[in-house]
């Protein structure tokens, strides 16, 4: 595994782990992280998947990426240009959060491109309790929080991995410290005004869904599946994060879909 970085079409930096053991293959795995996260999330599916092509990006205004103007399409063209660059297809992207977002509208845009879809805990305005709510609230923090914070800062890499087992409470300092302060919630906003069509999409699609997830509305999701007989549901033991919650199960959830 090797750090990369990249200059995406506005010239946002953007910074990506990297794996190619299988050197003549187009075919890779590509992680997309959630809001005020990084890559490091993606750790134990990083070391468990180490003889296979894959890509682990830091999403712009995340972990080592620079700072860009925030939207979904932004995204998934700093996406396009490190799949190309890296002469990537079929991918199988898998997608927390703001990542599963990113992934259903790369999908749209280059179909060729994506194999699969893994979706946890996909945040939107159709699967999302009370949408109004969050939109009021990021609106309310933004103001208050936009005073305070720093342009200019430099964004660090935290490895989310290492204070996995610290009490829930720390983790908005690491979020804080890992990102811009008013990112997190403009990326709030954001998800809550976008609205991914699932039952529209061509691919097949496996969204893990989690327990003790109070933020999403699992019948909701299950009948956005109802419509599409290319999407599995699935239900793990965890909070919101599973991916630091409960790795080995949500390992174990995604091995069928990643083959």
């Amino acid at each position: 595994m090797k750090l990369k970085s990249i200059t995406s079409f506005d010239g946002t930096k953007i910074s990506y782990a990297f794996n190619k053991p299988v050197k003549n293959s187009r075919k890779f795995l590509v992680f997309l992280h959630g809001d005020a996260s990084n890559y490091t999330v993606y750790k134990p599916f990083l070391s468990k998947y180490r003889e296979l092509n894959w890509i682990a990006l830091n999403i712009r205004n995340h972990g080592g990426s620079g700072r860009g103007s925030i939207s979904i399409g932004n995204m998934v063209e700093d996406l396009h240009i490190v799949l190309k660059h890296e002469n990537a297809q079929e991918s199988v992207l898998i997608g927390n959060c703001l990542g599963a977002a990113i992934a259903v509208e790369f999908t749209n845009r280059y179909k060729g491109m994506a194999h699969s879809l893994i979706l946890i805990t996909p945040f939107s305005s159709e699967t999302v309790r009370l949408p109004w709510l969050f939109s009021v609230l990021s609106s309310y923090m933004l103001i208050f929080i936009r005073p305070f914070s720093k342009k200019n800062r430099a964004l660090r890499l935290n490895d989310f991995h290492k204070y996995k087992n610290k009490p829930f409470w720390y983790r908005p300092s690491l979020d804080i410290r890992g990102t811009s302060l008013t990112n997190g919630f403009t990326v709030i906003k954001l998800l809550i005004n976008t609205k991914m069509n699932l039952e529209k999409i061509k691919k097949k699609v496996l969204i893990i869904l989690c327990e003790k997830d109070i933020f999403i509305r699992k019948s909701a999701v299950y009948n956005i599946a109802e419509q599409n007989d290319l999407i599995r549901v699935k239900i793990i033991r965890s909070g919101h994060n599973p991916l630091t919650q409960n790795p080995r199960e949500l390992l174990r959830a995604c091995k069928a879909a990643i083959g």
